[in-house]
C-alpha cells in the first residue's frame, strides 16, 4: 500500500514538474504552505486532545524500530526523530503539526502521537506535564550500541563513548521524574524475546489490540528521522549482524559500568521494566 503510495505522488510530481518547469519549485512551496496553515488551522479548531508519548532513548539503540512497532496501533502516530525542541508544554503542540506534515495528513485520527529522543531536547518541565501520558526508555548493551555508532555514523570512540555514558546518566534523571509513567526496555530483549515485550508494552499502554513484531511502514520510513537501514524497511524485527569494529578495553568496561548503573538506578526510581511487567 505505502509503496503504491509513493509511486503514485512520485508520477504526479513529475508530471506537474514537467508541465509547469521553472514553476514547480513555486508551486511546490505555496502548495506546502497552504498545507501547513489548514494543519494548524484543523489542530486549533478539532478540540481533539491528543496525549504525546516519547520513546526516550540512545543513538543506535533501536529506537526507530520501536517507535514503528507502536505506531503500528491506530491509536498511535509517529513520523520518524523530528528533533524538535520542548522546553515547555505549550511546545508539544509543534509534533501534531510535524507529523501531520511529515505524514502528509490534514489531521490525526491517533490518540496518542510518538517522538523519539535520543538527545537533550526536552525539560523536566515537559516530563512532568499531564500531556505526556507515558514513555518507554529504552538502552542497548554498550558493546553493540558503540561498534553500531562508530560504524554507522563514523564518529570516534572517544565520541561516541562519551555520547553513551552522558545520555545513559540522561536517561536516568527522566526516570527519576516519570517513575512508573515510565517502562524500560532494553534492545536485546526485544528483538530476542519479542513477543514477552510487546507482552509488557501492550499492558503498558492498556490498548487493543496488542503491539505486533510486524509494522506498516510509511513515506517517511528509512528517509529522515531515525535508521535509514535497509532493515527498518522490512515492517518486522530483524536481528541484525554485528559490526567489524574495535573497541578497546578501557572504552567498554567504562561504558559497561555506565549501562549497569543506569538499569539500577531506573529501578531504583520506580521506572518499570518489561520483563517484570508481562511476569506480573
Amino acid at each position: 500500500m505505502s509503496g503504491a503510495m509513493v509511486s503514485l505522488e512520485t508520477f504526479v510530481t513529475e508530471h506537474l514538474a514537467e508541465r509547469l518547469g521553472p514553476r514547480f519549485k513555486f508551486f511546490k512551496r505555496s502548495l506546502r504552505l497552504v498545507f501547513h496553515k489548514a494543519i494548524q488551522l484543523n489542530v486549533a479548531l478539532s478540540g481533539h486532545k491528543y496525549r504525546y508519548v516519547f520513546v526516550l532513548a540512545h543513538m543506535r539503540s533501536g529506537s526507530t524500530l520501536l517507535s514503528h512497532i507502536l505506531a503500528g496501533n491506530p491509536k498511535f502516530a509517529h513520523a520518524g526523530e523530528t528533533f524538535l525542541s520542548y522546553k515547555t508544554p505549550a511546545d508539544l503542540r509543534t509534533l501534531i503539526l510535524e507529523v501531520s506534515q511529515r505524514l502528509r495528513k490534514i489531521s490525526l485520527s491517533a490518540t496518542y502521537v510518538i517522538d523519539q529522543i535520543n538527545h537533550q531536547l526536552l525539560t523536566d518541565e515537559v516530563l512532568k506535564s499531564s500531556l505526556v501520558y507515558k514513555c518507554v526508555i529504552l538502552i542497548r548493551a554498550p558493546e553493540a550500541a558503540l561498534k553500531s555508532e562508530i560504524a554507522t555514523h563514523g564518529k570516534s570512540e572517544n565520541y561516541a563513548t562519551e555520547y553513551y555514558i552522558n545520555r545513559l546518566s540522561q536517561l536516568v534523571e527522566y526516570g527519576r521524574i516519570l517513575g512508573k509513567r515510565a517502562l524500560l526496555v532494553e534492545y536485546d530483549d526485544l528483538v530476542g524475546r519479542p513477543k514477552e515485550v510487546l507482552a509488557a508494552l501492550t499492558q503498558f499502554f492498556g490498548v487493543t489490540p496488542p503491539f505486533d513484531e510486524e509494522y506498516p511502514t510509511h513515506r517517511i520510513t528509512g528517509k529522515i528521522g531515525g535508521d535509514t537501514s535497509k532493515n527498518i524497511w522490512t515492517g518486522r524485527i530483524v536481528q541484525t549482524q554485528p559490526h567489524d569494529v574495535d573497541i578497546s578495553p578501557g572504552a567498554l568496561a567504562e561504558a559497561t559500568i555506565a549501562f549497569e548503573n543506569c538499569k539500577r538506578q531506573l529501578l531504583y526510581a520506580g521506572v518499570q521494566v518489561a520483563n517484570e511487567v508481562h511476569a506480573s
